[in-house]
Formats: structure tokens, C-alpha cells, sequence
């Protein structure tokens, strides 16, 4: 009876733990629940993030290098960015755009990095051709003295421009950017053109307007065949170049074709053929017609006309009397 009552005893236990138990998953339900509902939207923006990073990423692998520097672009603007993962964004770019061979671009997301962690290297898995240019940006940017703050802007600055496919002889060439993110401290503009063949450039600068957009117009004595090059540099206040669309070695291309002569009467000499033909037509249809007529002529001239007046002569015998018409 003892040990059937000690038997009760711990089936009793047992049982208030298990409702205990009970209770607090329950409450952690519940409060998982609250909190869930309170944290929902951050979680989605992070994820957002998240998935931004991760697709700029593969496009990378996948050697789709605008596409992904276009994206990375796009995950350096969103908010709450980690330093492993600023640093994986701006090592990224820094391929990338080495790859592109946009070297500015490249350029800066390198001293980026560099800002950020002085002490990064680039395993020995990257591309040597990707050392060779990081270690340029460092020794530079040494011999600068670590120069960062308001020298590097604190995201990329990109251009998207759409070039004219052509554009008429001694015609103004009117041209947009537009610059993203417009909100960057950037501070000119300055746009380099020339007719194809030129060695030298000429020069034109523009405020950027709060957009982030910016015009030029070339003036019409530099519109000429066989066409217009040009391209855009985009400093910072201290006049730093930040970034570039075309260099002088790979400008922008807007092709100027030749103006067509107004066209003139051809003359029957350049026709020969067309009244060779219309003459032989003539001719054929002249013989038709008087071989026509010939035969109509010599017909009526067969048949006596009953216009004609007939004249008759009578001569008689005059031993018998017998007259002959």
C-alpha cells in the first residue's frame, strides 16, 4: 500500500509538471506570437535586404557583371547595412567594375573598402587581375595618407544615359543624365566632346540639378560626319573625380551622316534604255498602221467608186445592124 501510494504520489508530479510545462509553451506561444507581430515589418525589410545582396551576388558568379553592379548599387542605398556586408558589397563592385574596365568606379569602391578595413586583402582565389589593381588603390591611397571622410561619398554614384542613334549635320545635339542616387554631394559636371578624327576635346560644364539630372547641348559646329564623341566626368566638392560615362580612349559615339544632295532631273541620256524602248514601240506601231491603210488603198482602188461617173461606147455594124456596148 505504501509503494502504491508512492506510486500516486509521482504519477501526481509528473502530471503538475506536464501542466506546467504545458502552460509555459503556451505563454511562449503566445508571447512568440506578440513579438512576431511587433517585429513583422523589420523582419520583411531585412529580408528585402537580404535578397537584394544575394541577387547582386549571383548575378556576379553568373559573369552578368552591369546587371550586378546595378543591384549591388541598389543593396549600398538600403538602410542597416552591417559591415561584413558593406564590405562584401563594396568588394564586389570593385570586381565588377574592374572587369567592366570602368577604373574610377573601381577605383573608389576599392578605397572604400579600404576605409572601412584597412587590413582587407582579396584571397588568393580572386583574380590576379583583380590584386593587381586593389594593391594599386592601396599604395596610392597610403601615400595619401588614408585620405577618407568627405573625399568618398558614401555610396557610388552612377549614370544612365540613353545616346541619340544618330544626329543631323550642323544640328544642335541636345543630351540627359541622370545620376543615381540624386541625393549625393556631388558638384559639377563636366562633359568632354569632339568630332570623330579630332585629337582634342572641348569642354562643358553644369550644375546638377536637385534631381540629380543634367543637360548639355553641343553646339552645331561639333555635329559632323562621320560623327560626335563624348563622355561625362562627375566630380565631388573637393573636385574629386567620382565617376565617369565613356573616357577619352572609349567615348560615346552618336554617328553624323552625310546630308543627302536634292535630286535632280535625270536626263534622257541616263534614260537610253526607256526611249530605246518606246521608240521601237513607235515604230512597230507605224508599220502596223500603214501596212493598215496600204491595204485599204489598194482595195478601193479595185473596186470602182459609186461616186464615179462610168462612160460607155457604142459601135454598130452597118451592113447588119447590130450594135456592141
Amino acid at each position: 500500500m505504501q509503494r502504491l501510494s508512492g506510486n500516486n504520489e509521482q504519477t501526481k508530479e509528473h502530471a503538475v509538471t506536464c501542466l506546467i510545462h504545458r502552460a509555459r509553451v503556451h505563454w511562449l506561444a503566445l508571447l512568440t506570437t506578440v513579438l512576431g507581430a511587433l517585429l513583422a515589418v523589420p523582419h520583411e525589410a531585412a529580408g528585402q535586404e537580404a535578397e537584394t545582396l544575394d541577387r547582386g551576388l549571383e548575378l556576379y558568379n553568373g559573369l552578368e557583371y552591369e546587371q550586378a553592379a546595378e543591384v549591388l548599387n541598389q543593396a549600398l542605398r538600403e538602410p542597416h547595412r552591417s559591415t561584413i556586408e558593406l564590405l562584401q558589397i563594396y568588394s564586389t563592385l570593385g570586381a565588377t567594375y574592374v572587369f567592366l574596365e570602368r577604373q574610377d568606379e573601381a577605383k573608389l569602391a576599392l578605397r572604400r573598402l579600404l576605409c572601412l578595413d584597412e587590413d582587407f586583402r582579396f584571397d588568393e582565389f580572386a583574380s590576379p587581375r583583380i590584386r593587381r589593381v586593389f594593391r594599386r588603390v592601396q599604395h596610392q591611397w597610403e601615400a595619401n595618407g588614408k585620405a577618407c571622410g568627405q573625399t568618398l561619398p558614401a555610396t557610388l554614384v552612377t549614370v544612365n544615359h540613353e545616346a541619340p542613334r544618330q544626329s543631323e549635320k550642323g544640328q544642335l545635339l541636345a543630351l540627359r543624365f541622370q545620376l543615381s542616387p540624386p541625393d549625393q554631394q556631388v558638384n559639377l559636371a563636366i562633359l568632354h566632346y569632339r568630332i570623330t578624327g579630332q585629337d582634342s576635346f572641348w569642354q562643358a560644364e553644369s550644375a546638377i540639378e536637385p534631381t540629380g539630372t543634367v543637360q548639355f547641348t553641343i553646339p552645331a559646329l561639333a555635329v559632323k560626319p562621320p560623327a560626335t564623341e563624348y563622355f561625362l566626368e562627375i566630380l565631388d566638392p573637393l573636385g574629386n573625380r567620382m565617376t565617369t560615362l565613356g573616357t577619352s580612349g572609349a567615348p560615346v559615339r552618336v554617328p553624323v551622316p552625310e546630308a543627302e544632295p536634292a535630286a535632280c532631273p535625270r536626263s534622257p541620256r541616263r534614260n537610253w534604255l526607256l526611249w530605246t524602248v518606246v521608240g521601237v514601240s513607235a515604230l512597230g506601231l507605224g508599220l502596223a498602221l500603214g501596212l493598215v491603210l496600204g491595204l485599204g488603198l489598194e482595195r478601193q482602188n479595185n473596186e470602182p467608186s459609186s461616186n464615179q461617173a462610168t462612160v460607155g461606147l457604142t459601135s454598130c455594124d452597118g451592113t447588119t445592124g447590130v450594135c456592141f456596148r
